[in-house]
């Protein structure tokens, strides 16, 4: 494990994890204490990020609904494994399918589509602020953290502060097909948020932030994750998956009705 600690208003590192299990709850707080004991309690909040599309954190209020306990969070992540089976067929996994690697990654890149879903249905996030509660942990949940026997080498950035101040806000539109289920990626650059985003960091000499995107209050029926746009994963297993847990929804729904 690896960090490299700032000092001053402000306390930032990145740490260098490795899973010890294909699932594994890693706790991040508690690696912090022993590299930097006690530094972080003096701070009132603390941001938690993950360099990984499969390894993420749970929002503070669903940790502390689980009661920030392993017991909790796993049975809670095994759920929607059971949903999300490892091995199901899904096109993500077929690599002579992934036109976008080359034949050499295609030997090493790990089937894992079951990862992704479950990281997304489960409402996993890469970045994540807690208010700063010292002694309680703070869990890496990484779905595929070992590969052929050999553990995969994580990365999670901490920053710990006081304050926080908005510099700006944009709203941008966002083009959807007519189809009833359908991904968009925001990084497209027909989409131009990544640009707008670019213009403004210039424009403001941000240095270290947090970048909150959100959908429109009057959205009912859309949903936002952060997770890797291959087009196998976005546009047929999750779509197809999608599908069949509404599908089983109306039959279990419509079951009740007739009891």
């Amino acid at each position: 494990m690896t960090a490299q600690p700032c000092t001053g208003r402000s306390f930032a590192t990145t740490l260098e994890l490795s899973p010890s299990s294909r699932f594994d709850l890693i706790d991040v707080r508690r690696v912090l204490e022993e590299l930097f004991d006690g530094t972080l309690d003096r701070f009132r909040r603390v941001l938690y990020f993950s360099h990984h599309t499969t390894a993420g954190f749970l929002d503070q209020r669903v940790a502390q609904r689980l009661y920030n306990r392993r017991d909790g969070l796993d049975g809670f992540v095994r759920s929607f494994q059971q949903l999300f089976p490892r091995g199901a067929g899904y096109r993500h996994d077929a690599m002579e399918l992934r036109s976008e690697l080359s034949e050499e990654a295609r030997l090493h890149e790990p089937p894992n589509g079951d990862a992704h879903l479950t990281f997304m249905s489960s409402g996993l996030q890469s970045c994540v602020t807690y208010f700063n509660r010292p002694g309680l942990p703070v869990f890496l949940l990484d779905l595929d953290g070992v590969y052929r026997g050999t553990a995969r080498k994580r990365h999670a950035s901490i920053v710990a502060y006081d304050h926080e101040a908005l510099v700006a806000e944009v709203e941008a539109q966002v083009p959807v097909s007519r189809h009833a289920i359908d991904s968009v990626n925001l990084r497209d650059r027909g989409v131009g948020l990544d640009q707008q985003i670019d213009e403004l960091l210039r424009k403001h000499g941000v240095g270290n932030g947090r970048l909150d995107i959100a959908l429109d209050a009057g959205e009912r029926a859309a949903g936002l994750t952060v997770n890797e746009y291959e087009t196998l994963l976005m546009r047929h297993d999750l779509a197809d998956r999608e599908q069949r847990l509404t599908d089983a929804f109306r039959t279990a729904a419509g079951r009740v009705e007739v009891s």
